[in-house]
């Protein structure tokens, strides 16, 4: 790039990740890294490279750090698709439980297309940097399912069964500060968290139609 295309612009996207366990909530750009697995430590490695390129080449490297983040396109494995799914399942057939294990675990929550919207705006922005993307808003578990019983019609305390063994690692907090990115750009998540289940909730139930 440095040879080849000293204007191209770049936006190379991170993971909250990158923290690992934060003693601070939320996190800011400035928060130091602290990767906890191998995905993580992927991820800092490739914000740093960006840090390098941009100091030494001069190039337009930037950076997103970013979110959980969620659409219908996510595998069915994901938490998020699992209780959609799960809960249109009991729904039809209200012997088949949806299995959860902690319902306390929090996360910040975002809609994909909102974080697109964000890596447009890092883009387009005058100068290259470092961004956190992220909605700011914590909600639990628990928040994920009742909005969605509450949405398919069903009674959340019904539905799901509760079963601490399903997880094989602590929750770790991550929430993110977007002060930067909102005051740098304007951007600002346009997806609030109940229309983002409601809009999942949506192309479950298509796709169960087809």
């Amino acid at each position: 790039m440095a040879k080849v295309s000293p204007k191209t612009r770049l936006f190379y996207a991170a993971s909250s990740h990158v923290f690992g366990s934060p003693v601070t909530q939320p996190q800011i750009e400035t928060t130091p890294f602290n990767p906890d697995n191998i995905y993580g430590i992927t991820k800092a490695a490739g914000i740093h490279c960006c840090r390098y390129f941009r100091k030494e080449h001069g190039l337009f490297a930037s950076t997103g750090i970013l979110y959980n983040h969620e659409s219908h396109l996510r595998p069915k494995n994901f938490l998020s698709q699992k209780i959609v799914r799960g809960v249109l399942t009991y729904k039809q057939n209200p012997s088949a439980k949806l299995m959860l294990g902690d319902l306390s675990a929090t996360v910040d929550w975002g809609y994909a297309p909102d974080v697109v919207r964000a890596m447009t705006s890092i883009i387009g922005h005058a100068v290259p940097d470092d961004f956190i993307v992220a909605t700011g808003i914590s909600h639990t578990v628990k928040d994920f399912l009742q909005v969605t019983c509450e949405l398919a019609g069903v009674d959340w305390q019904k539905c799901a069964t509760i079963q601490a063994g399903l997880l094989n690692k602590k929750p770790v907090t991550l929430i993110g500060d977007s002060s930067k990115l909102r005051k740098a750009t304007g951007w600002k998540p346009e997806v609030s968290f109940r229309e983002m289940i409601r809009i999942l909730l949506e192309h479950a139930e298509a796709e169960s139609h087809l």
